[in-house]
């Protein structure tokens, strides 16, 4: 890893860091820190030169405080790594993570906490930043996000609202000191992140996401905010139509007449899933996105972390999760899940998924190509080997 320091300008390292994963800073700040001997804040990945994850990195960084003696002078090649770019998130910018930690000092100050001075940069990404900061009331969180996932604070926020007449519904999210768009500043959860979760444990996550579902049908006035998208027929259609379009020249003759077929029979397959209605759809969940119990601990039931990638459509979306990502007993998962939803809606929710489940399957290939059309040139290893993949998947999932 490498970083190049903007201001007094020059390049450190490179350094040996431990973890693989590009948009994890913690440890990159760590080392950087005990080389450099002082403060360290990553500003963005400026370049890679090999597969997600690992490789060598190169990271632009603020260091306003490093000695300029241990700094080599910025070369001409790594200079050119530092241009523009329209799709470039705010936090992404020089000061960047310094204005929106100005923002979360701001709110704790109107909120009644003070900071105590302890603050540790998590991620940064072209999906978000995040940031632990300690104060006199307890651990807080703050994430920052991208234009195209900047309703999560205003989700958070609705859903507290929903949860007010149901009080069990209190701690199925984080709860929300202060959001605008592209920023939430948030309480700490309890617990660790759910990704070795067991089977009972995401079965409970279900039922607490149902139950969201279901404070927002049933209390929520006025309606989800308009910022939160819609993934209907019409806009799905569109979106996988352009898809098709876009990467006809990476699939094989017989995958191209599936996914004609398939874009055929929308209508039906739509015309299934209208009778279990449409929700708060969360968009990508699976363990790590849930907070839970370590063993022998009483945090209670999981809470539900990450919805910056939620829209309203068919609640069918999500049931393609445990697919998507393996989860431990994923066929009693989905059981569970679509009785729940005949029970609510009154239909036959395991018949409607028998139509629906290639369009669910095939919605995280659209949630890749929204990714790749709205994020920098330097991040787009991240995403782009992973859209022709999600698609094939959800031709795969075609009966």
């Amino acid at each position: 890893m490498t970083l190049v320091i903007d201001d007094p300008p020059g390049i450190a390292g490179p350094f040996e860091v431990a973890s693989p994963w590009w948009q994890e800073a913690a440890p990159v700040i760590e080392v950087a820190e005990a080389a450099l001997g002082a403060p360290v804040s990553l500003v963005r990945l400026l370049h890679n030169d090999g597969p997600f994850p690992g490789g060598r990195l190169t990271y632009l960084a603020e260091a306003p405080d490093v000695d300029v003696r241990v700094l080599r002078p910025l070369d001409e090649r790594t200079a050119a790594l530092i241009r523009p770019d329209a799709n470039r998130a705010p936090y992404a910018e020089v000061r960047g993570p310094a204005a929106a930690l100005e923002w979360a000092t701001e709110q704790l100050h109107a909120a009644g906490v003070q900071p105590t001075g302890t603050v540790r940069q998590v991620r940064t990404w072209n999906l978000a930043g995040i940031w632990r900061i300690d104060t006199t009331a307890g651990l807080t969180w703050l994430k920052v996000t991208p234009h195209f996932l900047a309703h999560e604070s205003a989700v958070l926020h609705h859903i507290a609202l929903a949860s007010g007449t149901t009080a069990e519904l209190a701690p199925s999210v984080p709860s929300l000191i202060a959001g605008e768009p592209g920023r939430a500043l948030m309480w700490d959860v309890a617990g660790h992140d759910g990704y070795d979760a067991d089977e009972a444990t995401l079965i409970e996550a279900v039922d607490v996401h149902l139950e969201i579902q279901q404070a927002l049908d049933e209390n929520s006035a006025p309606e989800l905010p308009g910022t939160v998208p819609h993934l209907d027929e019409q806009s799905f259609t569109r979106r996988l139509r352009a898809l098709a379009n876009r990467v006809e020249g990476e699939l094989e003759a017989n995958e191209r007449r599936s996914l004609r077929s398939l874009i055929g029979s929308l209508p039906d397959r739509f015309g299934a899933a209208e009778p279990i209605g449409e929700a708060l759809v969360h968009g990508d969940f699976h363990g790590g996105n849930l907070r839970v119990a370590r063993p022998g601990a009483a945090i209670g039931r999981p809470v539900i972390l990450d919805w910056g990638d939620s829209y309203r459509g068919s609640p069918l979306f999500d049931v393609y999760s445990p697919e998507s990502y393996s989860m431990p007993g994923t066929p009693d998962i989905q059981r569970h899940w679509l009785d729940r939803l005949s029970e609510r809606c009154g239909s036959d929710a395991h018949q409607a998924w028998s139509m629906f489940r290639p369009v669910a399957a095939c919605a995280l290939a659209l949630v890749y190509e929204r990714f790749c059309d709205n994020i920098e040139a330097s991040e787009l290893d991240y995403h782009r080997d992973d859209i022709v993949p999600a698609l094939r998947d959800g031709l795969r999932a075609i009966d």
